[in-house]
């Protein structure tokens, strides 16, 4: 696990919440920080294997974690 990512959950979670959680939140981060680069990089299309132009992906990707990171800090958020 990267510590930056590990360290800003940590930072943003309530000194109660379990250390696996905020192993969850860090990992959603970093996932979610990965697909942002990925887009910012190949761009919000891309070819899929038979060369039709299809949406990122990564945009699925962001979307559901951003979802997750919003629910686990609901409950494990500072307040």
């Amino acid at each position: 696990m990267d510590q930056q990512y590990l360290n800003n959950a940590f930072e943003i979670t309530k000194r109660s919440t379990p250390v696996g959680i905020v192993e969850i939140l860090a990992g959603k981060l970093k996932r979610l920080d990965d697909a942002k680069n990925r887009i910012e990089k190949e761009g919000l299309v891309v070819r899929d294997q038979r060369g039709s132009v299809i949406e990122h992906p990564a945009l699925k990707i962001i979307s559901a974690h951003e979802k997750e990171i919003v629910e686990i800090l609901k409950q494990y958020g500072e307040k």
